[in-house]
């Protein structure tokens, strides 16, 4: 769930907002609620018997896939603030063509 949506929102938050913090205030208000949904969904089956989660059954659990899934989500978070700046750095090509398409060239023709 977390890869899909740091996929597909992370990149076009820093190429379609003009202003970085904007777009990286945005992402980290997005990932909050979505990884704490995330983590409620695999907690909640985890204590209804399933196995699939945190390799074991509660509440005892495998520590290393938790560390594990902590790492992932970690990775997934940083990489999503990587997209955010390769899409800003790619939309300020982007920006700076249409700012300057509806420029008037004012200077007498020769």
């Amino acid at each position: 769930m977390n890869l899909i949506f740091v996929l597909l929102v992370s990149f076009p938050l820093g190429y379609f907002l003009a202003n970085r913090t904007t777009a990286v205030i945005a992402y980290i208000a997005a990932f909050g609620p979505l990884f704490t949904f995330q983590t409620l969904s695999l907690v909640t089956d985890w204590a209804g018997g399933s196995t699939a989660a945190f390799g074991g059954p509660f509440p005892s659990s495998n520590y290393s896939n938790v560390v594990g899934y902590a790492a992932v989500n970690v990775v997934l978070y940083l990489a999503g603030f990587g997209l955010i700046m390769l899409g800003h750095r790619l939309g300020a090509g982007r920006r700076v063509r249409r700012a300057n398409a509806g420029a008037v060239n004012l200077d007498p023709v020769r």
